[in-house]
């Protein structure tokens, strides 16, 4: 079964390879479609991502995604935020 990491960071630019640059974090790997951050992100803020694909079966991952960004709402409002890629 294929798994999932994603990597976020408060900064769009990448590398060479098209990754996340230093002090992008990593999630654990998962099989779900759908991922909770497992840490408190600052309200009103903008966070980039990317995706990658892990083969169990060969011990490898695949690419990263291209980068995209979504904005966290700012204190006090309850909803989830709008990936925009």
């Amino acid at each position: 079964m294929l798994k999932y990491q994603v990597r976020y960071s408060l900064s769009g630019d990448v590398n060479g390879n098209g990754k996340l640059n230093n002090g992008a974090t990593n999630l654990p790997l998962t099989t779900d479609l759908f991922t909770n951050f497992p840490v408190d992100l600052t309200p009103g803020t903008k966070y980039y991502w990317q995706v990658r694909v892990k083969d169990p079966a060969a011990g490898t991952f695949g690419p990263y995604s291209s980068v995209a960004s979504f904005v966290t709402n700012v204190s006090g409002t309850l909803a989830v935020p709008t990936p925009s890629f």
